[in-house]
């Protein structure tokens, strides 16, 4: 019985690596498989840790102040919030938008946890942004993008982008692999997934009720 108890997360660690390059750019087109990405040169050394795209079904600029919300100082990160407050996030229950949080500037710090808890690690200085388009965040060992491409007037595509810096240890880089990238991804997924649910569902009731005032 105890084998089976220790086989188990052993199990979990060889499907995390295995299946590993089934999700960890999960939505990138060919195109956008080799595209250089804003923030993606801004730490020497980092690689691309996993990349999410999603199309959605509202304009560019309705997309944008979901994800400018994005933060535990502001909407949390549309993903699993019990998960995240299991392990102390505090994680904000908001419902829609707010247009103190409609933009993101350089200057700005996307803070992931509770600073007081978790110190600066939960934190991450904007360092780019183009209103509108994208906002990249950045930290001593890597970068995160939240990029809005338009595809036309109605629809554009959502990307999550991160870029992380190896560690010179490589039971550390293994258990990265193995252990984060597989976790992140399930978070992130869900985060992607969630704004476009609410962007398209928002951009749908207005557009009905702009259709009931004419």
């Amino acid at each position: 019985m105890i084998w089976l108890f220790l086989s188990i997360p052993i199990f979990v660690v060889i499907a995390g690596i295995i299946v590993r390059p089934l999700y960890i750019h999960l939505g990138l087109t060919d195109e956008e498989w080799n595209k250089k990405w804003p923030g993606d040169d801004l730490v020497a050394g980092a690689l691309p840790s996993g990349s999410r795209a999603i199309v959605i079904h509202a304009p560019a600029s309705e997309v944008w102040t979901w994800i400018t919300q994005i933060g535990q100082d502001r909407a949390g990160f549309y993903s699993y919030r019990w998960l995240e407050n299991l392990a102390g996030a505090q994680m904000p229950d908001v419902i829609g938008r707010r247009a103190q949080w409609s933009d993101r500037q350089v200057g700005q710090t996307l803070i992931m946890a509770p600073p007081k808890r978790y110190g600066k690690i939960a934190m991450m200085d904007i360092v780019e942004a183009e209103t509108g388009h994208y906002f990249v965040a950045k930290n001593f060992e890597g970068t995160w993008a939240f990029i809005v491409d338009a595809i036309d007037s109605q629809t554009c595509r959502f990307v999550a982008r991160g870029m992380w810096l190896p560690s010179k240890n490589p039971i550390a880089r293994f258990a990265h692999s193995a252990i984060f990238d597989p976790i992140h991804f399930l978070m992130e997924w869900k985060m992607v997934r969630e704004v476009k649910r609410l962007a398209e569902i928002d951009w749908i009731q207005n557009r009905s009720l702009r259709g009931m005032e004419a």
